[in-house]
């Protein structure tokens, strides 16, 4: 049993909260839900939403939507904007996990600098794609656990900010 998997998506300044419940097989994007199903071939994805489908491909690490070349970060966990709205903020501070296991490519910055959210911290390699992974909150980086090169899993905390 696969429970609710929470995204946020960043397009340049552009975020949009994705939920994805595969058991429904329904996608919440922003404020709307729809109907998904998936169809692999290769490394080519399509993706039907509501009847209109979607031709994801991925070349050499890029993305193509559509044949058209996608630039995104991914965030995995309870989105930071819901609906257009930001959520709740909670407690200053954040432990940043991958989304998925990989390989640190890059570390963009250094225990003591001054973070804003949205700012790139690192760059994780999974799937022959590369991820930048963000700062979900402004802050100072505490502490920065991993180095380039490095194997991590989806439970590893790469940098903590407070």
């Amino acid at each position: 049993m696969v429970g609710l998997v929470e995204y946020e998506i960043s397009f340049g300044r552009r975020m949009v909260a994705i939920s994805f419940d595969p058991e429904k097989k329904k996608a919440t994007v922003g404020e709307k839900t729809y109907e998904i199903q998936t169809t692999k071939h290769g490394n080519r994805i399509l993706v039907d939403l509501d009847g209109k489908t979607h031709n994801i491909e991925i070349i050499q690490g890029r993305v193509y939507v559509n044949g058209e070349e996608q630039r995104f970060t991914i965030q995995k966990g309870k989105p930071r904007v819901l609906g257009g709205k930001k959520a709740d903020a909670g407690a200053k501070g954040a432990r940043i996990k991958p989304p998925m296991p990989g390989r640190i490519v890059s570390v963009d910055v250094k225990v003591g600098d001054q973070v804003k959210r949205g700012q790139g911290l690192l760059v994780l390699e999974a799937m022959k794609m590369q991820n930048e992974i963000t700062a979900p909150t402004d802050g100072l980086v505490k502490a920065i656990n991993v180095k380039p090169g490095q194997t991590v899993d989806n439970n590893a905390v790469l940098v903590e900010i407070e």
